[in-house]
């Protein structure tokens, strides 16, 4: 997913934001080219039209695949928000966390990932709240097999 960005001092440049992978950060372009980095950790330094260099920072989340950006130390518009209720629908396996430890962790983590990004996509509203609580049912029943199979297999039974 890329979001154009419209920044004052970069008028008729391609100044464009990519959402985070599963394996890679959120990142940003400038006329097709990513931004270099800066002299401190998460910084991103751009040129502006004038000539002058501006400062971006990404700040990411696990559920939401937008970035926070910030130029200047002054937000960037980047996309409507998620409201309450689909942060709310999207990180409800996250409550596997809570009750299974490490493997509860890691279905619930995967499947809030996975709801945050169909949440983001262009799909129909109802069915991507039909999609993503497939998903959130579908990591309970992983979280429950691979459980009871580790069980088992502690066991010896």
């Amino acid at each position: 997913m890329e979001f154009p960005l419209s920044v004052p001092g970069f008028e008729g440049r391609n100044l464009t934001v990519k959402a985070s992978g599963l394996f890679s950060g959120p990142k940003i372009f400038i006329d097709g080219e990513p931004a270099q980095k800066g002299s401190k950790a998460g910084q991103l330094v751009l040129r502006r039209n004038d000539g002058g260099e501006a400062i971006a920072r990404l700040r990411n989340n696990i559920i939401d695949p937008v970035p926070t950006v910030t130029i200047d130390d002054k937000p960037v518009k980047v996309a409507e928000p998620l409201k309450w209720y689909e942060w709310l629908w999207a990180g409800l396996p996250v409550v596997l966390v809570f009750v299974g430890g490490l493997l509860g962790g890691l279905c619930g983590g995967v499947a809030a990932y996975a709801n945050g990004h169909i949440l983001r996509s262009g799909v129909n509203g109802v069915v991507k709240f039909l999609v993503t609580g497939a998903i959130s049912f579908v990591a309970v029943v992983i979280y429950l097999i691979v459980g009871i199979a580790l069980q088992l297999a502690i066991s010896g039974g």
